[in-house]
């Protein structure tokens, strides 16, 4: 993710994301944007899922039962899984 979207505040999501797909807010997160954050309309925040990267939103209706907000650009992609295996063998203690 670029630096400049550092200082948006990020949340998870559930729902998949893609551009212009409209995202609607359970009750706990969207109090979390609109008391907790004191966001409005308008304002920016960087939504992620796991599965499709992190998406730059703007609130378009932040109503108090479930905020909308509107997906418009890609940020940064899911990076794939690593592949990292590790083993462990406990030593067996002498008696």
């Amino acid at each position: 993710m670029p630096r400049s979207y550092k200082s948006f505040p990020r949340l998870f999501v559930e729902q998949p994301l893609s551009e212009h797909d409209a995202v609607k807010l359970g009750l706990e997160q969207t109090t979390y944007l609109l008391t907790v954050l004191r966001l409005g309309k308008g304002d920016s925040v960087i939504l992620f899922n796991g599965r499709d990267g992190a998406w730059l939103a703007r609130i378009v209706d932040p109503h108090r039962k479930g905020a909308t907000l509107e997906p418009g650009l890609q940020t940064a992609h899911q990076t794939p899984a690593s592949d990292l295996w590790y083993g462990f063998a406990p030593i067996k203690q002498g008696r």
